[in-house]
């Protein structure tokens, strides 16, 4: 009978317990009067940028081939290069992403077949759209360049434009002949502002 009475006190004490805890929760969320409210702001989408159009403005010798094998890249390649040899190139940039990129000085590799690629310097100049000339189609002879304005990075809005311009000088005072030279030249963003 002893054991039979402590199971019952037991299960007493318990289900008493569990009315107790289960009285207070109910009172405790009966008392509740506020709200909880979670603000945050989530930025998705996509980031990118592609070379639209690209145009050489002066040279002391033209390249053979000027081409963009993807977006956001342009290779120049020329060939029977000496001196004092120079080139400026005009790149128009869209942001074809959903989300505003900074735009910084673009990545640039140099490959000769002789020679210092050390010899070779190259600059980059950034512009907002829009500039008060015509580039693209007009005579820049006269040109002044590079243009006042131009910035190390710029921010650019999705479906908006920017303008590069790029200076490529390969400098000798020897009489270095310069039989191939192939130069890539990557864009480099990031995104946000």
């Amino acid at each position: 009978m002893y054991k039979y009475r402590g199971k019952v006190v037991g299960l007493t004490l318990f289900t008493t317990l569990l009315l107790i805890v289960l009285t207070v929760l109910g009172v405790a969320r009966a008392y509740w009067s506020g709200s909880v409210s979670v603000k945050m702001d989530i930025k998705i989408g996509t980031w990118g940028s592609r070379i639209v159009k690209w145009r050489v403005l002066r040279h002391s010798r033209p390249p053979q081939h000027l081409f963009s094998p993807e977006a956001d890249s342009l290779e120049v390649y020329c060939s029977n290069l000496t001196g004092r040899w120079y080139m400026w190139i005009a790149v128009l940039i869209e942001n074809n992403g959903t989300v505003p990129i900074t735009l910084y000085e673009p990545t640039m590799r140099v490959l000769m077949t002789n020679g210092s690629s050390k010899l070779v310097t190259i600059k980059a100049y950034l512009y907002h759209l829009p500039i008060r000339l015509d580039i693209w189609n007009g005579d820049v002879s006269k040109l002044k360049l590079p243009l006042k304005g131009y910035f190390k990075n710029i921010c650019i809005d999705p479906g908006k434009k920017a303008l590069m311009l790029i200076n490529i000088v390969f400098s000798s005072d020897s009489d270095i002949f310069i039989k191939n030279m192939f130069i890539i030249i990557k864009l480099n963003y990031r995104p946000g502002t």
